[in-house]
């Protein structure tokens, strides 16, 4: 009889966090409660549909050239803007 290999959930989630922790994925900030992550490490932002929790990609070159207020920096250093925008995607509010 072959044994089974099982890898832990556990596990997977401390190798994609040391991935993480040297930067060669992103962790994909959401609502939910499940992490995402990704390898695209170019800048961009995201769309999240709240309905069916596809997440779109897009850039933003006006955001990202933007300078920040200086109250931001009295706070520490910032290391990159990321911008989070939930709504409903077209496919979704075309079901309703």
């Amino acid at each position: 009889m072959a044994a089974k290999s099982l890898l832990a959930l556990d596990t997977i989630y401390r190798t994609l966090t040391t991935l993480e922790n040297h930067g060669l994925i992103r962790k994909v900030q959401t609502a939910e409660s499940q992490a995402r992550f990704e390898a695209e490490m170019m800048q961009h932002h995201h769309l999240i549909c709240e309905k069916c929790k596809k997440i779109m990609d897009f850039q933003w070159q006006t955001f990202d050239e933007s300078t920040l207020p200086d109250e931001f920096f009295a706070w520490g250093r910032i290391q990159y803007k990321n911008v989070v925008l939930h709504g409903i995607c077209d496919k979704c509010l075309q079901k309703k």
